[in-house]
């Protein structure tokens, strides 16, 4: 059954006159807790967000915990009610690289400001994609098949000439959000891609050209590796 997503903004006061949000009701793709930073797909469903996943950044927190296919708010902009603890107006919160986790500890490599602390227990929400930075890359020109691409960034793929026929192996060992980006500025004529010792699914690639890009996504619900893009 097709989902169609449904906006219903709506203005939330909390607890003083100049406090606001403005949330929406949304679908739960998978089980949320209460309070995690969320991401909305097209399908409109959200899911939890992680700093290192391009393709999973933050556009909500969810007001209340959210299970499979149920519904529930989504706070995106305003102030919230937040457990900030001892940290002092002024702290930044980013996403964190543990799905649906803010922190306000900047991660290395692809982060997302998320909001900031204006009073104890309060917490402004405004996403701030614009001050993600260069994406972190890993070039590999290495002509030994196989090669095993590196976890949570994009494998530049530069092996100077077409290449006959040739391995990647994704990450061993995966937890769940992990991500493998692969861009080619070579040809491979016969592709493989490995699950070095993990499933491997979604649509299949045998052949890579020049400027070709694949994303892998390691899910625990089901115990592999999954072609988002």
């Amino acid at each position: 059954m097709k989902k169609i997503a449904v906006f219903c903004l709506a203005i939330v006061f909390a607890g003083s006159s100049f406090a606001q949000s403005i949330s929406y009701s949304a679908q739960g793709g998978e089980n949320i807790d209460a309070g995690m930073a969320v991401n909305v797909r097209a399908a409109g469903t959200v899911f939890k967000a992680i700093a290192l996943d391009p393709e999973n950044k933050a556009t909500g927190f969810c007001q209340s915990a959210l299970a499979i296919d149920g519904t529930g708010d989504v706070y995106v902009h305003g102030v919230v009610d937040y457990d900030t603890g001892a940290n002092p107006p002024g702290t930044v919160y980013y996403l964190s690289s543990t799905a649906g986790v803010i922190t306000e500890t900047k991660p290395t490599g692809s982060y997302q400001q998320v909001g900031v602390v204006i009073y104890g227990g309060k917490l402004y929400v405004s996403f701030q994609p614009r001050i993600i930075p260069t994406w972190e890359i890993n070039r590999i020109t290495s002509n030994t098949s196989p090669q095993t691409l590196t976890v949570n960034v994009d494998n530049l793929i530069d092996q100077g000439g077409t290449q006959a026929a040739f391995t990647f192996k994704l990450p061993a060992s995966p937890t769940d959000g992990d991500f493998s980006t692969a861009t080619f500025n070579n040809i491979v004529t016969a592709l493989t891609i490995d699950g070095n010792g993990t499933t491997v699914s979604g649509a299949s690639i045998t052949t890579a050209a020049i400027g070709t890009c694949i994303t892998y996504k390691y899910y625990d619900s089901a115990s592999s590796w999954i072609r988002i893009k």
